[in-house]
């Protein structure tokens, strides 16, 4: 399997995701982010911009097109990778995300909710449109 199909089913089949559409805390703790990925629900195409911060300094930015979600779409072409891996090391990292075409940006900190080796950010787009954010916790990465 290619790294980001692993990505993509690492994500998707992860048993414990949490909803989060939190904010920014001063007190964010460090983690081993893996992954971030923005997956489309929803049945219309999306742009959505995403600004992964660490330690507080710029680490990837990236606009991203994710096809919407058909009866004939396969699962892995709705969803975009946006980071596939970082050096392993822990860090406070947070993530800032908008539709392309909205002003206001939703800040949310990654966290690692089960205390496991690493963990993985998903920026979801909803059946109904709407932005959120996921985390999954990865006890192998």
């Amino acid at each position: 399997m290619h790294r980001r199909a692993v990505l993509t089913t690492a994500v998707s089949g992860l048993g414990v995701l949490g909803a989060g559409c939190s904010a920014q805390t001063a007190d964010t703790e460090p983690v081993v982010l893996d992954s971030v990925a923005v997956r489309n629900l929803d049945s219309q195409q999306h742009t959505v911009e995403v600004d992964v911060r660490r330690d507080g300094d710029p680490f990837v930015a990236e606009t991203v097109s994710v096809a919407g979600r058909t009866d004939e779409t396969p699962g892995r072409e709705t969803v975009a990778a946006v980071v596939d891996g970082t050096d392993g090391e822990p860090a406070a990292y947070t993530l800032r995300t908008r539709f392309a075409d909205e002003q206001e940006w939703m800040t949310t900190s990654v966290t690692n909710r089960l205390d496991t080796d690493c963990t993985s950010a998903e920026v979801r787009i909803t059946e109904s449109g709407a932005l959120g954010t996921w985390m999954g916790s990865i006890t192998d990465c």
